[in-house]
């Protein structure tokens, strides 16, 4: 099935607004570098990135499950494991 007209307006709608407006962009780089900075001070083995993506360097599939599954249940937060 295709996508509905309302949530293809939205999505345009986003679009149209991030490439106008770098304010978005610039706070989620900066979030991306604190979370960045404060796993390397908590030496965390963080993966070089130039993105907004945080690498976690975890080394094993089902400790990196059981932390993706904590963050998740406890903070609301999704991560791909």
């Amino acid at each position: 099935t295709s996508l509905s007209p309302v949530l293809v307006a939205g999505a345009l709608a986003s679009v149209r607004h991030l490439k106008a407006s770098s304010e978005e962009r610039e706070a989620q780089q900066a979030g991306a570098a604190r979370l960045k900075a404060l796993f390397a001070d908590a030496g965390l083995p963080v993966m070089p990135s130039t993105t907004h993506i945080v690498p976690l360097m975890v080394g094993d599939p089902l400790k990196a499950k059981r932390i993706s599954d904590i963050l998740l249940a406890e903070y609301g937060i999704y991560v791909q494991p």
